[in-house]
């Protein structure tokens, strides 16, 4: 990774990689589509080699593992270095404990 001034980015779950299109009270991981919102994975594949790319999320029907398998079934876990997830987490992106 080349260094840059803003070292890391910090990209939302769902509505910004992911789509949410899908049942909301199944873990994305386990629908029968999982689809990256389109140029997400050229967006990625472009800030990757200068930046550390990282995802948050509130969702709580999804830990740790699931969105991994999410990302993956897209495409996009190869880009991804730390995932922060309020199911996991214990508080919400707004709350200072994120």
């Amino acid at each position: 990774m080349v260094a840059s001034r803003f070292p890391y980015v910090l990209f939302d779950w769902g509505g910004t990689l992911m789509s949410e299109d899908g049942p909301a009270e199944i873990a994305m991981a386990y629908w029968d589509e999982v689809k990256a919102i389109a140029g997400a994975a050229t967006t990625l594949a472009t800030l990757a080699p200068r930046h550390s790319l990282c995802l948050a999320t509130n969702a709580v029907v999804s830990g740790r593992e699931q969105i991994e398998l999410a990302l993956e079934r897209a495409s996009l876990r190869r880009y991804i270095s730390q995932i922060f997830c309020a199911a996991e987490i214990g508080a919400r992106k707004e709350s200072p404990a994120f």
